[in-house]
């Protein structure tokens, strides 16, 4: 479902949500659209990053405690 088509206050946080980044980026690439125009590739990336060294640092601190 587009963004724009939703409630305004909901806009917001959609468009702040990784997936959307993500959907966007392969969009783009499957459309034969420019990948770098809407950024969506760079956010997408970052979200990732992101995720991935929050949560290997979450489970690395609760093996650590198990072990």
């Amino acid at each position: 479902m587009p963004a724009g088509v939703l409630p305004g206050w909901l806009q917001g946080f959609t468009t702040a949500q990784p997936i959307t980044q993500i959907v966007d980026a392969a969009r783009s690439v499957l459309t034969g659209g420019a990948v770098h125009a809407s950024g969506a590739a760079w956010a997408s990336l970052v979200w990732c990053a992101a995720l991935l060294l929050v949560l290997g640092a979450l489970v690395l601190r609760r093996r650590r405690g198990v072990a």
